[in-house]
């Protein structure tokens, strides 16, 4: 399920607006003449989104299509008006490709549903849209200066954004997901009268790529499943990639890198630096080193020292 989305505008502008405008003239005691000057005034008066806030509109629901709930929320809101379907058990996730500007929906509706492969990709489609529709409105808004009215089906969904954004803006909410993070990850509690907070290093760490990364995440993945958390904070992959790129992993990797090289064989330096691709590798692509586990598992502890 690809979808990619575009904007669309009329071939032919002003004859586009002329035909708008048509019923006009079947406004009861309005004169042709009449009629023609309010079309001309009312056309006159039209001005059109400009290409910068037309990117930013497309920033803006790529974002939304990241928020599982959102998107949730407004499928529930096409199964329900289209087949009176409500409270389904459902998985869903929208990913952005690198590039192309296109998104890729997984979703295990249809294994839950007797609707067809065909059917899920319409309906998600449609919330899709719904989403990007909620979105251009508010984006009008703003670009106009100017307040519009929703349809009675897209106030459910923008109500519901309202709710993400003010649940967003709450650090209570954000304090919550973190507490249950640390919590499912196993994380000593520091909270005891031996623990003492260190600020010189809670400013550092508070600086951190890895710290960045966590709080990105945790909008998001601090409401993910206990499954899917500890597959991020300690998973095999991510615990070998943060002991492989440790004081003591780099230590064990320099040696068997210098010892290689160092072998009493007429192609030692082909072997040296065959060992060092192979590192690269295991690191890159096999066991690479997680932030948010870095984070979770290294740099949060660090910022307590013992009283004693």
């Amino acid at each position: 399920m690809n979808y990619k989305f575009n904007w669309i505008d009329s071939n032919d502008r002003t004859q586009y607006i002329s035909d708008c405008l048509q019923g006009i003239n079947d406004i009861p005691g309005l004169s042709l003449k009449n009629a023609i000057r309010l079309k001309q005034q009312i056309a006159g008066a039209i001005s059109f989104i400009t290409q910068e806030s037309k990117l930013a509109l497309a920033a803006t629901f790529s974002n939304d299509f990241a928020n599982p709930e959102l998107v949730r929320a407004a499928v529930d809101l096409v199964l329900q008006r289209k087949y009176g379907r409500a409270r389904i058990p459902y998985q869903i996730a929208v990913y952005a490709s690198e590039g192309d500007g296109r998104f890729k929906a997984e979703t295990n509706l249809g294994e839950l549903t007797n609707l067809s492969d065909l059917e899920v990709r319409q309906v998600v489609q449609a919330g899709l849209l719904g989403i990007s529709s909620t979105n251009q409105v508010i984006g009008e808004m703003k670009a106009y200066n100017a307040l519009s009215g929703f349809k009675q089906d897209e106030l459910p969904l923008f109500c519901k954004k309202l709710d993400f954004l003010a649940n967003h803006a709450s650090s209570e909410s954000r304090e919550n997901s973190f507490g249950r993070v640390l919590e499912i990850s196993d994380v000593p509690s520091f909270q005891d009268s031996d623990s003492i907070l260190d600020i010189d290093r809670l400013l550092k760490v508070r600086e951190s790529g890895e710290t960045r990364e966590f709080r990105d995440w945790l909008i998001s993945g601090g409401s993910s499943d206990e499954k899917e958390i500890k597959e991020h904070i300690t998973g095999f992959r991510v615990q070998a990639g943060l002991k492989l790129t440790s004081n003591i992993g780099k230590t064990m990797r320099f040696f068997i890198t210098t010892l290689s090289g160092m072998l009493p064989i007429h192609d030692a330096t082909a072997i040296s630096i065959g060992v060092g691709v192979l590192d690269s590798f295991v690191l890159e692509k096999i066991f690479p080193r997680s932030g948010i586990a870095a984070f979770v598992n290294e740099l949060y502890p660090s910022i307590f020292e013992s009283k004693r």
